[in-house]
């Protein structure tokens, strides 16, 4: 069952290259962004090398503290259900059988298979599945942009996810909140390099780093559920992740954390799914209870 607002809407633009000097090397701990196919479209994110390392970030920011002022304490349980969430923005749990239309919109591109596999499932008798070929520029997933923009430009989010039987060691993306930001793309994303997640921001006109500014780090678990939560607040700069209920700090981010602020466009879309910008391994990705909200929403 899906709960959300409206209808879907066009596909929305790719996730835009963002980018320019690679004067930034990597470090050991940050694996890099590879270079990009040529066939790649020119609007695409080039994913080559660059980022900061994250000792460089500056001081961490108190883990108890979020930026809406709360104490980041995990919710009660309400279940992994959408039947009668009015309190969410937008819930799917995947039950239907199929990916519904009046609220996403399917992307399936470079032999992408997007479909509800009913056989496997973290909760009840669904999830939404992502098959990867080895291609570049392998995307699929889903969008929403009926809920959007929401309440503050500030919003939480909570998907269980699973990979396997490898995990992408190239650079992937997961998870992006897109807006417009003085005439360009901005996002918020969740990336993967080298088998690790990281906090990931992109915006052309004013991020010189190839593949955009990032935080590491979480491994990326093969062939296990993991429950993935996020916030993304417009206002105060920042970007948490959560997995299984523990805050990441190492991939936290701040207005007052970072040496060039992150700043957020009023966000008007939300993707979930993955993306290959080089070509890796043959895998499966799956998402289920997935849902949106204003506040926390905790993974059970």
């Amino acid at each position: 069952m899906a709960v959300g607002c409206g209808d879907a809407s066009d596909e929305g633009e790719p996730w835009a290259g963002e980018g320019g000097s690679t004067s930034t090397e990597p470090t050991s701990d940050d694996p890099p962004d590879e270079d990009p196919p040529d066939e790649d479209p020119p609007d695409e994110d080039d994913g080559s090398t660059g980022g900061e390392d994250e000792s460089s970030t500056g001081d961490e920011p108190d883990p108890t503290d979020t930026a809406d002022g709360s104490t980041g304490d995990e919710p009660e349980p309400s279940g992994l259900g959408c039947e009668g969430r009015d309190d969410l923005l937008l819930c799917d749990d995947f039950e239907d059988g199929s990916v519904d239309g009046s609220l996403w919109n399917v992307i399936e591109d470079n032999g992408v298979e997007v479909s509800v596999d009913e056989d496997f499932s973290y909760h009840g008798g669904g999830a939404l599945r992502i098959s990867l070929p080895s291609a570049n520029a392998a995307r699929g997933g889903l969008v929403h942009t009926a809920a959007f923009p929401v309440p503050d430009n500030h919003f939480f989010g909570r998907a269980w996810f699973y990979v396997g039987p490898t995990a992408p060691q190239t650079h992937s993306a997961a998870l992006a909140a897109t807006g417009q930001l003085d005439g360009a793309a901005a996002r918020y994303r969740l990336d993967s390099n080298g088998g690790r997640f990281n906090s990931r921001y992109t915006h052309n006109p004013t991020v010189e780093q190839h593949g955009g500014l990032k935080k590491f780090g979480y491994d990326v678990p093969v062939e296990q559920w993991l429950c993935i939560e996020w916030e993304y607040d417009g206002p105060g700069s920042s970007m948490r992740y959560w997995m299984d209920g523990e805050e990441v700090v190492e991939m936290t981010v701040t207005a007052e954390s970072e040496e060039q602020e992150w700043v957020a466009p009023i966000f008007d879309s939300f993707e979930i799914g993955w993306r290959t910008y080089q070509a890796a391994e043959p895998t499966d990705v799956y998402w289920d209870a997935m849902a949106l909200a204003s506040t926390r929403i905790g993974c059970e």
